[in-house]
């Protein structure tokens, strides 16, 4: 909350309730202006896109309870027909109802449009899923399902989607009881289309789906309200806390993310009041979530109320208080009014250090801001955002703010981050030597030293990265230099970065790997004719779909090298780096994609002994680990028998011996030679307390498991998938047992192109043993391979590019 009072405050224009009070009980007296594209909006349209592939693939297989739930409606007492009839059109009614009240009597033109286009794409989108779920029709097919005007399949129920996609659209826009009205009338259009006979759950769950997609999208593409309470609301809310406050109005400058700043004034001065309001879309659940995940900058402290929230900020700045760091007063965090959570301080009218010139920023300042970090530290406290746009520059020396992501430093210290962060800015301003010099007197060379991994593009906010407008290579190469005075004034080493090497040489080994499967698979076979009988007539969409889950494998993969390392990583360039990893780990197995990975991690702030362990032992022991369990699980449920061979168990002994004996033989020479002991001891034991901390992290647990057990579920249905293109199934547990067994002895093989022969053979031989026909098991593995093995590398080529355009790698 840096944001100074406008030069000219003016009253806050009236809003269209105000003139209308009709309208304002109906589409509800919030400000829609400016209009946003939220974060929120795009995870629904991802989470509707991957519900509907689900539902899709589960269209025709009407299971028990679908069929149970089906006739307790479809049997209720025939008199109840009229009355379900009426219902099932009110659904109609009351869309078009919205649409007609906002454009013929509000005047709402904007509103109209979106409930308009909303309706309209959610009629013409549930039909073209019927022509092409149910019908199995081509491209020809879905354009007429659209044109014309008769009966549709049932999947997904067009009505519903209909009245869902235009209740949701209007959603920002209306007050909480007409939304709850547009919201009940869902559950009885649901409920009249099952006792009508007109679809069954599935089809009305999918119905649900592409009405909330369809809605996302039209927000997406044209922006909705911010929802935020009026001025009028937070004037009250602030009186109800004993906060007499005028001249209440919006900010010129936002924050981002779920809340909204306010100015105003009180008998002791300006005021800036932080609001979080109950129908700002920004601040529910599901968009912290998906904020918490993705964004480095949203905080590292997760929030399940909005209560919490403004408390969390008023005590982090109550304790830099307490540590003699200078801050704004805070005056109150409460919920009041019609449930808006409230964070109020005193408003310090001083400019942002980052609007100031150069030659405004003397030594002097640069020393009081240093010692203020200091003294903020060591009360064990970490701003999460300290670079020049949270310091306030006025007469009696530097104020810190906002401290909405700030952390109580314990088992993850961000403190060496914030001194990354404020270093690097206040460099791009007064230069390196200034900045360094400051750094160092005020913080010392101890605390320096630990900041300087983070010293990396990747590493830092948005805001420092742009700081001046500077250049990505101005940037890299000011970060650099920056490192190496560090190490030089700290008197360290400057950290390395693990070298990356574009792969050449090694593609032929992949062209021959290949080669071999194929020749093994045909050997198989023996009539080359019969698979492309089997290929051509392969159903595209199931390979499109075993293509989709093949890529989406890479979100798992992520979110487990999140739970590998404490510094906290944002998930898209995460993903995308394991997007990159499939190029280099085809070419260079084992060795290419490790490398890639460590570089990456070292770019975003993590020392190279933890690098090299969360990239290469934790990230590999914890999908091994998952993968036991999964096998397990699937082995137990799986409905087919596995006659697994007999372990010997005489050789066991011998082996294990062996074992001990190399290993006692490594560590005599690593702890009996003096120089050996003193370059690989340090880097172990920085590498174990990584570990360790991530063992003891019920977070890292957690991203860890969660990811590696996303990893191989979709793997097993892509492999399902493939089957499903070629006419063939299996149960999904014996596919995860097939998938994790084999999949892990052919990883095994450290041979350019070796394990998409072994893995081939051996996935088809399982299929085979199971009943598919050894024409279609070919033809599946063959396409299995390709969309697994393959299709990743070539977009992990164009993913590489971008990373190290990027300055990711």
């Amino acid at each position: 909350m840096t944001e100074a009072p406008p030069a000219d405050a003016g009253s806050t224009p009236s809003t269209p309730a105000e003139h209308a009070p009709w309208r304002g009980r109906t589409f509800g007296p919030a400000s829609e202006e400016p209009y946003r594209r939220r974060t929120s909006d795009w995870a629904r349209l991802v989470v509707a896109a991957l519900l509907l592939i689900v539902l899709a693939a589960h269209t025709g297989h009407v299971t028990g309870g679908e069929e149970n739930l089906f006739e307790l409606f479809n049997t209720l007492p025939d008199q109840l027909q009229s009355a379900f009839r009426l219902l099932y059109s009110l659904g109609g009614l009351w869309a078009l109802g919205l649409v007609a009240t906002a454009a013929l009597v509000g005047r709402r033109w904007r509103l109209a449009r979106d409930l308009l286009l909303s309706g309209v794409l959610a009629w013409a989108a549930a039909r073209v899923l019927g022509a092409v779920v149910v019908e199995h029709g081509g491209f020809t097919d879905s354009i007429h399902a659209v044109t014309r005007l008769g009966r549709s399949p049932s999947f997904p129920l067009v009505r519903l989607a209909v009245v869902v996609a235009v209740v949701t659209a209007a959603s920002p826009y209306l007050t909480r009881l007409t939304r709850r009205i547009g919201m009940l009338l869902w559950i009885v259009l649901a409920f009249a289309a099952l006792y009508l006979g007109t679809a069954y759950p599935n089809d009305i769950l999918a119905a649900l789906v592409v009405g909330w997609g369809v809605a996302a999208a039209i927000h997406l593409v044209f922006g909705s309200p911010g929802g935020r309470p009026t001025t009028k609301q937070v004037s009250a809310s602030l009186e109800e806390l004993g906060v007499k406050a005028s001249d209440v109005h919006l900010a010129p400058t936002q924050p981002t993310g779920a809340s909204t700043l306010f100015l105003g004034e009180d008998n002791g001065g300006g005021l800036w009041v932080k609001v979080i309001g109950r129908d700002e879309a920004d601040a529910q659940l599901a968009t912290k979530l998906w904020r918490f995940a993705l964004y480095k900058d949203s905080g590292p402290t997760f929030f399940w109320t909005r209560l919490q929230e403004v408390e969390h900020e008023a005590y982090a700045t109550l304790r830099a208080r307490d540590a003699d760091v200078r801050v704004a007063s805070v005056l109150t965090a409460a919920t009041a009014g019609p449930g808006v959570a409230l964070l109020v301080e005193r408003r310090v009218d001083d400019p942002r250090l980052a609007d100031l010139e150069p030659g405004a920023v003397s030594d002097r300042l640069l020393g009081d801001l240093w010692a203020q970090v200091a003294r903020l530290h060591a009360g064990h406290l970490a701003h999460g955002e300290l670079n020049a746009s949270h310091v306030l520059v006025g007469g009696d020396g530097p104020t810190i703010v906002g401290f909405a992501s700030a952390t109580v430093a314990g088992a993850t210290d961000r403190r060496p981050h914030d001194v990354a962060e404020l270093l690097a800015s206040t460099a791009a301003m007064v230069g390196d030597d200034r900045a360094m010099a400051a750094a160092v007197a005020g913080i010392g060379p101890e605390a320096l030293a630990r900041s300087l991994p983070l010293l990396q593009p990747a590493a830092l906010s948005r805001e420092t990265r742009a700081s001046k407008g500077r250049k990505r290579k101005e940037l890299r190469d000011r970060l650099k230099h920056l490192r190496e005075l560090g190490a030089t004034a700290a008197g360290t080493d400057a950290p390395a970065l693990e070298q990356y090497h574009r792969v050449k040489g090694s593609s032929i080994f992949m062209a021959v790997g290949l080669f071999v499967a194929v020749a093994a698979l045909m050997s198989q076979v023996g009539s080359p004719e019969k698979v492309w009988e089997t290929v051509k007539d392969a159903n595209w969409y199931w390979v499109a779909l075993a293509t989709f889950l093949s890529l989406a494998t890479n979100v798992g993969y992520a979110i487990g090298v999140q739970g590998c390392v404490t510094t906290r990583i944002p998930l898209i360039p995460t993903t995308e780096l394991q997007v990159a990893m499939s190029f280099s780990n085809l070419a260079v197995p084992a060795v290419g994609g490790t490398a890639t990975q460590v570089r990456f991690l070292q770019k975003q702030g993590v020392d190279l002994p933890t690098a090299v362990a969360a990239g290469g032992f934790l990230s590999t022991v914890a999908g091994i680990v998952v993968q036991i369990m999964i096998f397990g699980v699937a082995l137990w449920l799986s409905p087919d028998t596995f006659d697994l061979p007999n372990v010997p168990t005489s050789g066991i002994v011998p082996v294990v011996l062996v074992a001990l004996a190399v290993v006692g033989v490594v560590a005599g020479v690593v702890l009996g030679i003096p120089k050996v002991r003193k370059t690989v001891v340090p880097p172990i034991r920085v590498a174990m307390s990584s570990l360790w901390s991530a063992l003891r992290s019920p977070r890292q647990l957690l991203l860890m498991f969660v990811g590696n057990t996303i990893v191989a579920i979709l793997y097993g249905f892509c492999l399902l998938a493939a089957l499903e293109a070629f006419g063939a199934s299996l149960s999904i547990w014996t596919i995860l047992v097939i998938n994790i067994g084999i999949g892990t002895i052919a990883s095994l093989v450290p041979i350019p192109g070796g394990s998409v022969a072994v893995s081939s053979i051996g996935f088809s031989g399982a299929l085979t043993a199971f009943g598919v026909p050894t024409e279609v098991a070919v033809s599946a593995i063959l396409t299995h391979q390709i969309v697994v093995s393959y299709v990743p590398a070539v977009v992990g080529w164009f993913a590489t590019t971008d990373m190290i355009r990027r300055d990711y790698l």
